[in-house]
């Protein structure tokens, strides 16, 4: 293998050209290296053009490939080059390139903001211009609601529904685009705008925001003689109605391809004076596409309409090879279910506009442009007679994050609920973190996001994407008296700021600042996460009298969804709110010490108090002398145990347990716990349980949606009922990624990938196996680099294991089932051996008796010597463990023979 320098990024982003970049950060990672560490490693930023004169350098032995800052002073709309030599303790040198290129920063526009006379039809505006000489052009634009731009009829860029989701009040995103290539001497430039997010129904009122076309921008060209001719919109420009009819978030899109452009009446733009939020350089990823995925299923309906099946609920496009008539149609309607084999999307409430394509008689491909949907089933209506399933794809839209983790294992279900996961964060990952793709919301609300942020960051690249959200926090919480919105951006106010959803505003900048370690983000971040703590202090004070003590006030989610509320149907569980929203102000107090801490910050000393006294306070209330918590539902047990509170740790995980089993091991938590139970479980040490819960198929349970054909997570438990029908309880979407969260145990504890005191720098490689699944094989591409864990369970009670710690890292491997703990340094390890207990060896007292029957030599042994315990392999009983028999003992069952069969079941092994 060669030593290579990868993965160049520019705070999280590749090549990064008109971003908002005031503090860069460089990172890369070695690959390929035959030594095992860096001894030395460079930096030179120059500006393009310029190779002589360096603009910064660094070098040393310690320099993080995590994240270095590049401390220069940037110049508006400029390119710059970047170097990065390493040499290994081996000797072996390499270097790497790339660069980054500012956007018009604080630059003054000559551009002005230009629209329509009418807001009749949406608008495609139009500069003419000719050119001499050029060498080099940079478009910079902003296009409300949505723009798609042209060059002599070519799309300029890659990337879709651009200027994306904004608080348009008070920032506008500006995009950047290299058009250079693009040039002729004769050129038109064509802008394409639709209403979007900005003005078309949009939110929880689904309300219009605004009503006027914007659109503004400057065209920069550079010449050979240094030159430069700027084309900048004003009312010299010309528009006039485009294809597009009508377009909306929720509404879908009708595009009338009949319609002569070039032959329709030209008008002036018109400027438009009205004032709005401030033009910044981008922070939104590109959303572009993917993937494609042809249609699996052709279902022709008695109505004589079509129904696509792609084989995968997703979000983004249908695309299709048009050969209509002029004036023929076809509409497509979007769809996650069939119900009793016929098109379904009820659930989407209002959205079901769908899109409508008119022919002009031209043989093209076809596309929506200013909207996205939500789907695994099209239903084709109007001239299909000679449609072929080939001429349709579905594009995969989201935005540009890179793939970081990968698990597969020997259990088909459990595969089937990982890429579930995947496709569920893929298809709601586009620009903002939303709930669902399909239905009249897609919202960002903080409460999801914050809860799937680890796992989200485990799957994927999120730095840059949480970057983004978190800025659209951070603008929205400074309307907020240091509150922050359900959701953002926050169209009108729907509750006050609430406990876990406000949260978000601590939780996911320690997420970030644990998977990058990645201080400038931390720093940026820091004053949302103090201002929100101080917000949560200043409403327990209102009836304490003092900022720590119990938050009794206001509007809280709860659990929300839970399965404990009065009944499965309620939006929220038995969990008190004070409870929970006392215990997520005592989490954030403890995540703002450690960013204090981590920033060297003199508040660190004020913060660590109130967390103590907020320690004492929920112990003095909630837990009896001994230790015993007094909200018996699993969620407040999940949620002490995660949030490590709690008097004697031994007395709340037994008293958890027992909770469980008076839930009969069934999930009752709702978003605040029943994503983290199987991770809480894990931590307090029973992964025996955690894989009990997860690999159950029954209601309530992860691969109950999997047996019913999801292809993403379901918003409810039970969105589909035993019967195949679609709950009708309502709130059903079937793409919505926050039970997902479970994923995090996959990568964590399954595989064992978890993090260390510097992040992945130093990481724990733990993993906690089970019988139930023999082969495990997961990847985590950290911002260090790669780490690989394999391991299988083999037939004679050995277990082998991989493990691959990437250049410069350090691992601590905990064997499975020993006690031996081994320091890794990079490269490969590899082991197998005899576990100090033969995992085989799985019918304990504590097993379920529901597996012991699905062994054949257990079932027998039990039938011969205790025939009535059949009785437990009733459904009502499933959740009776081994322990369960002696309960058989009034039956007239001795103790010694029950005892004799539970000792022997010990001995069975499952394979």
């Amino acid at each position: 293998m060669i030593m290579k320098l990868e993965q160049l990024k520019i705070s999280g982003i590749c090549e990064p050209m008109g971003y908002h970049l005031l503090k860069p950060v460089l990172s890369w990672k070695v690959t390929g290296a035959k030594g095992q560490r860096p001894v030395h490693a460079s930096i030179d930023v120059t500006r393009h053009g310029d190779d002589k004169t360096i603009l910064f350098h660094k070098e040393g032995a310690d320099l993080k490939w995590e994240g270095t800052r590049l401390d220069l002073a940037l110049s508006p709309r400029t390119k710059y080059e970047v170097k990065v030599s390493v040499k290994d303790d081996s000797g072996e040198e390499t270097c790497g390139y790339t660069f980054f290129e500012t956007g018009k920063m604080q630059e003054a526009w000559v551009g002005q903001w230009i629209g329509t006379k009418d807001q009749k039809v949406h608008p495609v505006f139009r500069k003419q211009f000719s050119l001499a000489d050029f060498e080099a052009g940079r478009l910079y634009i902003a296009g409300l609601g949505l723009y798609e731009a042209y060059l002599n009829g070519e799309k300029i860029g890659n990337e879709y529904l651009t200027p994306y989701f904004n608080d348009y009040a008070e920032t506008v995103q500006v995009q950047t685009y290299d058009v250079s290539p693009l040039l002729k001497e004769e050129n038109t430039l064509d802008i394409y705008l639709g209403k979007g997010w900005y003005s078309s129904r949009f939110g929880m009122a689904s309300q219009c925001s605004f009503d006027e076309y914007r659109l503004i921008a400057e065209l920069h060209i550079q010449h050979g003689d240094a030159k430069e001719t700027v084309v900048a919109t004003d009312t010299s420009w010309k528009y006039t109605g485009s294809h597009v009819v009508n377009s909306g978030i929720y509404d879908g899109e009708v595009f009338d391809s009949c319609s002569n452009i070039e032959k329709s009446e030209w008008h002036s733009a018109v400027l438009i004076e009205d004032e709005l939020g401030k033009l910044v350089d981008r922070y939104s990823l590109p959303i572009v596409k993917k993937q494609e995925l042809p249609v699996k299923e052709v279902i022709c309906q008695a109505d004589g309409t079509l129904i696509l099946d792609f084989g995968q609920n997703m979000a983004g496009w249908v695309v299709f090879e048009s050969f209509l008539e002029k004036g023929e149609q076809l509409h497509l309607e979007f769809g996650e279910v069939l119900q009793n084999g016929q098109f379904y999307n009820k659930n989407y409430k209002t959205a079901t506009g769908g899109f409508t394509y008119i022919s002009d008689g031209k043989p093209k491909l076809v596309r929506p442009h200013f909207t996205y949907f939500g789907f695994r089933y099209v239903k084709v209506s109007g001239c299909i007679d000679q449609l072929k399933p080939d001429h349709f794809t579905a594009w995969v839209l989201y935005s540009n994050l890179d793939d970081t983790g990968f698990i597969e294992t020997d259990h088909e279900k459990l595969n089937r609920l990982f890429q579930n996961c995947v496709w569920g964060q893929k298809s709601n990952f586009l620009d903002i973190p939303s709930d669902c793709p399909q239905r009249d919301e897609r919202l960002a609300w903080t409460g999801d996001a914050q809860i799937f942020a680890p796992t989200a960051s485990y799957n994927m690249d999120t730095q840059a994407f949480y970057r983004k959200f978190m800025w659209m926090m951070r603008t929205a919480q400074m309307h907020r008296q240091g509150g922050v919105p359900a959701y953002v951006p926050e169209s009108f106010i729907l509750c006050d700021s609430a406990a876990g959803w406000g949260d978000a505003a601590t939780i996911l900048p320690s997420v970030m600042w644990e998977y990058y370690q990645n201080k400038e983000m931390l720093q940026e971040f820091y004053p949302m996460m103090k201002d929100w703590v101080d917000y949560e202090g200043k409403q327990i004070e209102k009836t304490c009298g003092r900022k720590y003590g119990l938050w009794t006030e206001g509007f809280q989610f709860g659990d929300w969804l839970a399965l404990d509320g009065f009944s499965e149907q309620e939006f929220k569980g038995s969990t008190p709110d004070e409870y929970m929203s006392s215990m997520y102000y005592y989490n954030s107090l403890k995540l703002i010490c450690r960013a204090a801490q981590t920033l060297e910050l003199p508040e660190y000393e004020y913060y660590k108090e109130l967390e103590e006294k907020q320690r004492t306070c929920l112990l003095d209330e909630y837990f009896s002398p001994k230790g015993h918590l007094t909200v018996n539902t699993q969620t407040a047990y999940i949620l002490a145990i995660y949030f490590d509170l709690y008097r004697d740790y031994q007395v709340l995980v037994s008293d958890f347990i027992k909770q469980l089993r008076r839930d009969k091991y069934k999930i009752k938590g709702g978003f605040a716990g029943g994503p983290i139970l199987c991770q809480t479980l894990a931590k307090c040490g029973r992964g025996d349980l955690a894989y009990h819960f997860l690999l159950n198929e029954e209601y309530p349970g992860w691969l109950y949606e999997v047996n019913h054909g999801a292809t993403t997570i379901w918003e409810r438990w039970n969105s589909i009922l035993p019967d195949g029908n679609i709950n009708s309880m309502g709130m059903n979407s079937l793409n919505h990624y926050a039970y997902g969260s479970v994923c995090e145990f996959l990568y964590k504890y399954m595989a064992g990938i978890q993090s260390g005191k510097k992040g992945f720098k130093c990481a724990k490689i733990a993993p906690v196996i089970s019988p139930f699944v023999r082969h495990v094989k997961a990847k985590y591409d950290s911002v260090f680099g790669k780490y690989e864990v394999e391991y299988s369970l083999l037939d004679d009670g050995k277990i082998s294991i991989r493990v691959e710690v990437p250049f410069g890292c350090t691992a601590t491997l905990q064997l499975p089932e020993t006690s031996q703990s081994i320091p890794l340094c990079a490269g490969v390890y590899e082991n197998t051996y005899q576990p100090e207990k033969d995992v085989r060896c799985m019918y304990s007292q504590e097993a379920f008796l529901s597996d012991v029957f699905q062994n054949q030599e257990a079932e027998g042994l039990i039938m011969k010597e205790i025939g009535m315990a059949l009785m437990f392999r009733n459904p009502d009983n499933s959740f009776r463990q081994v322990f369960d028999l002696y309960e058989l003992i009034p039956m007239g069952f001795e103790p010694q023979k029950i005892g004799m069969v539970v000792a022997q079941l010990a001995k069975i092994k499952s394979y």
